[in-house]
């Protein structure tokens, strides 16, 4: 009960500060209906934000199916896309909750959404690493590839061959070192 009402009184002064509004729904089962028409019924029929502004925020969570949905407003969609609802669902809320910590969860993914309101929400980066890497090595690649076009037309195919070895084992050599490092 004291978690709760934590979490109500966070959204209430949330709502008075912004008049953004969030809601948290925790059902037993969905009862064999889909997540997000249920999410869209439940967000719709309780006229979720405000009138003419569609700025609220719906957290579903299903126990027994064990299924999680963020059901954003349109007037909060230009701040909260979907890539980024389902970072903070993966990063803050399901861990969590396969911890069995659901108040923890839910506080801490609520913090994030709040953040990403504000526009100051930083994921932890890795999967913009990760992209950023392999976007750069793919681009060496095709410079690569072009060099060694240009070298094998230059000197012939054997020696473009022996150069091409030499060249990617040390392109190989980086890549492996950018991803593991």
């Amino acid at each position: 009960k004291e978690q709760v009402d934590k979490l109500e009184s966070k959204l209430e002064q949330y709502e008075k500060q912004t008049s953004n509004q969030i809601a948290i729904v925790i059902i037993p089962s969905l009862n064999g209906k889909v997540l997000e028409e249920y999410s869209m019924a439940i967000a719709q029929g309780n006229k979720l934000g405000q009138k003419g502004k569609d700025n609220g925020l719906l957290i579903l969570l299903s126990i027994k199916e064990r299924k999680l949905r963020i059901e954003v407003g349109y007037g909060l969609e230009g701040v909260l896309p979907d890539g980024l609802c389902g970072r903070i669902r993966d990063n803050e809320l399901v861990p969590n909750f396969k911890k069995g910590k659901f108040y923890e969860g839910l506080n801490n993914g609520i913090d994030k959404i709040i953040l990403a309101i504000k526009g100051e929400y930083k994921s932890d980066g890795e999967m913009e690493i990760k992209y950023i890497g392999y976007s750069a090595l793919f681009l060496i690649w095709l410079i690569i590839s072009g060099l060694f076009s240009l070298i094998h037309r230059a000197v012939g195919a054997t020696v473009g061959a022996i150069i091409a070895f030499i060249v990617g084992l040390l392109f190989w050599s980086l890549a492996v070192a950018i991803v593991l490092g």
